[in-house]
């Protein structure tokens, strides 16, 4: 009977030891299992701000391809302005080449004019001249 108890107090400190050992590692698993849930928490809250993040972006983006279509616009409407001033310019330079021939060939004609009336002149003097003589 003394062997029966001293084999039972064997297998209860046996026991109790089996069951501080679990106890351990209970306590270890909850610990590891709160800090999994801890990181797990800040992986949720890291997720939920990369994903206003990514929405501001495509906003950002969205307002970014409007402002280029504006802008495009806006190019275009200066292209066509500066096409329609440039035909006006080679306008006004062809006019201006066309009076410039045109004043040339007038001061031709006042030259020739200033000689004609020079010789008339001439031909007026030496005729009163020689009306006056006589």
């Amino acid at each position: 009977m003394k062997r029966k108890l001293k084999i039972m107090n064997h297998q209860i400190d046996q026991l109790k030891e089996e069951i501080s050992a679990k106890d351990t590692a209970l306590s270890k698993e909850r610990l590891d299992h709160q800090e999994v849930e801890k990181h797990k928490e800040q992986l949720k809250a890291e997720l939920a701000r990369m994903r206003q993040e990514v929405d501001h972006m495509r906003q950002r983006c969205g307002e970014l391809e409007t402002e280029n279509g504006k802008q495009h616009k806006i190019i275009m409407s200066a292209d066509a302005e500066r096409l329609r001033q440039k035909k006006e310019l080679d306008q006004v330079i062809n006019e201006r080449d066309i009076l410039g021939t045109q004043l040339i060939r007038r001061n031709d004609e006042l030259a020739l004019l200033y000689e004609k009336i020079k010789i008339q002149q001439s031909t007026f003097e030496q005729g009163r001249n020689t009306i006056q003589t006589e």
